[in-house]
Protein backbone atom coordinates (compact mmCIF):
# COMPACT_ATOMS: atom_id res chain seq x y z
CA UNK A 1 0.00 0.00 0.00
CA UNK A 2 1.08 3.56 -0.51
CA UNK A 3 2.42 5.85 2.14
CA UNK A 4 -0.26 7.96 4.45
CA UNK A 5 0.59 11.19 2.26
CA UNK A 6 0.25 9.36 -1.02
CA UNK A 7 -3.02 8.32 0.39
CA UNK A 8 -3.83 11.40 1.56
CA UNK A 9 -2.79 13.75 -1.57
CA UNK A 10 -4.79 10.36 -3.56
CA UNK A 11 -7.78 10.89 -1.89
CA UNK A 12 -7.93 14.62 -1.70
CA UNK A 13 -7.53 14.51 -5.70
CA UNK A 14 -9.79 12.21 -6.51
CA UNK A 15 -12.76 13.89 -5.03
CA UNK A 16 -11.58 17.40 -6.25
CA UNK A 17 -11.21 16.17 -9.63
CA UNK A 18 -14.30 14.01 -9.24
CA UNK A 19 -16.28 16.74 -8.52
CA UNK A 20 -14.80 19.47 -11.23
CA UNK A 21 -15.60 16.98 -13.76
CA UNK A 22 -18.74 15.79 -12.65
CA UNK A 23 -20.20 18.70 -10.60
CA UNK A 24 -21.41 18.02 -7.48
CA UNK A 25 -23.97 15.26 -7.20
CA UNK A 26 -25.18 13.17 -5.20
CA UNK A 27 -24.07 9.92 -7.49
CA UNK A 28 -20.40 11.44 -7.10
CA UNK A 29 -21.01 12.16 -3.26
CA UNK A 30 -21.52 7.91 -3.00
CA UNK A 31 -19.00 6.93 -5.18
CA UNK A 32 -16.41 9.53 -3.14
CA UNK A 33 -17.31 8.76 -0.45
CA UNK A 34 -18.77 5.45 0.13
CA UNK A 35 -17.51 3.27 -2.94
CA UNK A 36 -13.46 4.61 -3.44
CA UNK A 37 -12.93 4.11 0.55
CA UNK A 38 -14.75 0.61 0.53
CA UNK A 39 -12.03 -0.55 -1.69
CA UNK A 40 -9.17 0.62 -0.05
CA UNK A 41 -10.79 -1.29 3.60
CA UNK A 42 -11.08 -3.69 1.18
CA UNK A 43 -8.02 -4.00 0.15
CA UNK A 44 -6.41 -3.71 3.06
CA UNK A 45 -8.79 -6.08 4.88
CA UNK A 46 -7.75 -8.82 2.24
CA UNK A 47 -3.95 -8.05 2.80
CA UNK A 48 -4.53 -8.67 6.41
CA UNK A 49 -6.31 -11.71 6.01
CA UNK A 50 -3.28 -13.31 3.81
CA UNK A 51 -0.85 -12.32 6.56
CA UNK A 52 -2.82 -13.88 9.26
CA UNK A 53 -3.09 -16.82 7.44
CA UNK A 54 0.78 -16.82 6.96
CA UNK A 55 2.01 -16.25 10.10
CA UNK A 56 -0.95 -19.28 11.52
CA UNK A 57 0.44 -21.38 8.65
CA UNK A 58 4.10 -20.96 10.36
CA UNK A 59 2.61 -21.25 13.76
CA UNK A 60 1.26 -24.76 12.64
CA UNK A 61 4.28 -25.90 10.32
CA UNK A 62 6.81 -25.07 13.87
CA UNK A 63 4.29 -26.77 15.68
CA UNK A 64 4.32 -30.19 13.57
CA UNK A 65 7.81 -29.66 13.50
CA UNK A 66 8.25 -29.61 17.00
CA UNK A 67 6.22 -32.76 17.01
CA UNK A 68 8.43 -34.09 14.33
CA UNK A 69 11.81 -33.38 16.27
CA UNK A 70 10.15 -34.91 20.11
CA UNK A 71 8.82 -37.90 18.43
CA UNK A 72 12.46 -38.54 17.04
CA UNK A 73 14.30 -38.13 20.04
CA UNK A 74 12.10 -40.42 21.51
CA UNK A 75 12.45 -43.20 19.22
CA UNK A 76 15.74 -44.79 19.07
CA UNK A 77 14.96 -47.10 16.18
CA UNK A 78 14.85 -43.75 14.30
CA UNK A 79 17.72 -42.24 16.01
CA UNK A 80 19.67 -45.30 14.90
CA UNK A 81 18.18 -45.14 11.23
CA UNK A 82 19.12 -41.45 10.80
CA UNK A 83 22.49 -41.91 12.82
CA UNK A 84 24.13 -44.99 12.02
CA UNK A 85 26.96 -46.04 14.62
CA UNK A 86 30.36 -46.17 13.59
CA UNK A 87 31.41 -49.50 13.83
CA UNK A 88 36.00 -50.32 14.80
CA UNK A 89 38.05 -50.64 11.75
CA UNK A 90 39.03 -54.43 11.40
CA UNK A 91 42.84 -53.31 11.31
CA UNK A 92 44.78 -51.05 13.32
CA UNK A 93 45.47 -47.41 11.50
CA UNK A 94 49.27 -48.21 12.41
CA UNK A 95 48.91 -51.53 9.88
CA UNK A 96 50.55 -51.02 6.80
CA UNK A 97 49.47 -51.85 3.37
CA UNK A 98 52.13 -50.33 0.74
CA UNK A 99 51.58 -51.26 -2.40
CA UNK A 100 54.88 -53.21 -4.18
CA UNK A 101 57.09 -50.80 -5.75
CA UNK A 102 58.47 -51.40 -8.66
CA UNK A 103 62.39 -52.49 -9.21
CA UNK A 104 64.62 -49.69 -10.36
CA UNK A 105 66.57 -52.24 -12.64
CA UNK A 106 63.42 -52.98 -14.49
CA UNK A 107 62.57 -50.57 -17.26
CA UNK A 108 58.70 -48.72 -16.70
CA UNK A 109 57.84 -48.19 -20.69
Amino acid sequence: MRQHVAQYSSGRNGVYFAIKQYVFTPQVLVDQMIVEPGKNFAKAGSLAAMFMVGAAAQVVGRAVGLGVGVTWLMSQKMREAADPKIRMRSRSLNEDRRAPVADEDKALV
